[in-house]
């Protein structure tokens, strides 16, 4: 193809470009926008066919002598955008998306005189490096320095919660089991970072959990609140929020923007069973003809789906509550 204007602003100087492409061949271009308003570091994305992707967005926060732009994609295109600014040299992190990872940050330690020209690099995994010359840190003229970065560790998500053992009745609810796509740490009790509610009494239930050993599941229990008796949840939907507030390390990403501290809200249903209904034996949500059938089958027994009160036999008293519930909805 042929050339093409990259900003769309373009009073007095546009310079000090810089181009990074990921491995897909996505780009991203950065540069010194001057004039008015514009004064500072602005970018404009392109999909690998040339395109634009949304429009040109300012990097620095604070556009005060923002100058000299560098960017730096890894293959995922996660971007690095570094600049120098009033007495410093700034870095700002981005995800593919586009979207900042975290606010702009200073890297530089000697502030006497201001830093010029930093240029930036990532490798395949997202760990950067940046240098930059300063003015009379060496003792003389100017010398080259430089700082190494990790790439921030991401996150953890829930990537799966699962109602008991995973069997679709839901006529017993014991346990909850969270699993996560990394390794979890907690400021207090993991027990503090859950919170389940009754959705139509909005009664709570006290939650114990216990962590695995690589730190990724938690299972919960109920031990007071919204339950019934043999340690199953009362009859309802249940709303689960898993609270970022409480999570150190890397954090938790609830709503999946790629920076922690956020919650995650699981709102019960039918649909992904986090509900119980005393009789369902089906998990259909209601109690009808085939969970009586069930239950005819294990009195006497002690399945303990339809064992209400945890003695380990169904009993009459079992069926009471069953005949309670017969004909039931959630």
């Amino acid at each position: 193809g042929g050339e093409f204007q990259v900003n769309t602003f373009t009073s007095k100087m546009q310079q000090f470009q810089s181009v990074a492409v990921d491995a897909d061949g996505d780009a991203v271009v950065i540069w010194n926008s001057q004039g008015g308003s514009q004064n500072g570091i602005y970018g404009q994305r392109f999909s690998s066919a040339g395109a634009k992707v949304g429009g040109e967005f300012q990097i620095n926060a604070s556009p005060v002598n923002g100058a000299f732009a560098s960017v730096a994609v890894d293959d995922d295109g996660d971007a690095v955008a570094a600049w120098a600014g009033e007495s410093g040299v700034y870095v700002q992190r981005y995800n593919s998306a586009g979207a900042k990872v975290g606010g702009e940050f200073r890297i530089n330690t000697y502030t006497t005189n201001s830093p010029l020209h930093p240029s930036v690099a990532v490798d395949d995994d997202g760990d950067a490096v940046v240098v930059w010359r300063s003015f009379v840190q060496d003792g003389s003229s100017y010398g080259a320095y430089g700082q190494r970065f990790q790439h921030p560790i991401p996150a953890a998500k829930a990537s799966n919660i699962q109602v008991n053992d995973g069997s679709a009745q839901r006529s017993m609810v014991t346990s909850l089991q969270v699993t996560f796509d990394s390794k979890v740490s907690f400021a207090g009790s993991p027990a503090a970072a859950f919170s389940l509610i009754n959705q139509l009494t909005t009664n709570a239930a006290t939650l114990s959990a216990a962590v695995d050993v690589a730190g990724t599941v938690v299972t919960l229990t109920f031990t007071g609140g919204s339950i019934d008796l043999a340690g199953s949840l009362a009859d309802g939907r249940y709303s689960l929020t898993i609270l970022g507030s409480q999570f150190t390390g890397a954090g938790f990403d609830g709503n999946g923007d790629g920076t922690g501290g956020d919650d995650y809200v699981l709102t019960g249903s039918p649909a992904n069973g986090l509900f119980r209904l005393f009789g369902d034996g089906d998990g259909d949500a209601s109690v009808a003809a085939n969970d009586f059938i069930q239950f005819r089958l294990a009195l006497g027994g002690n399945n303990p789906i339809f064992d209400f009160d945890g003695d380990g036999a169904v009993a009459a008293n079992d069926f009471i509550q069953f005949r309670l519930r017969f004909g039931g909805s959630i």
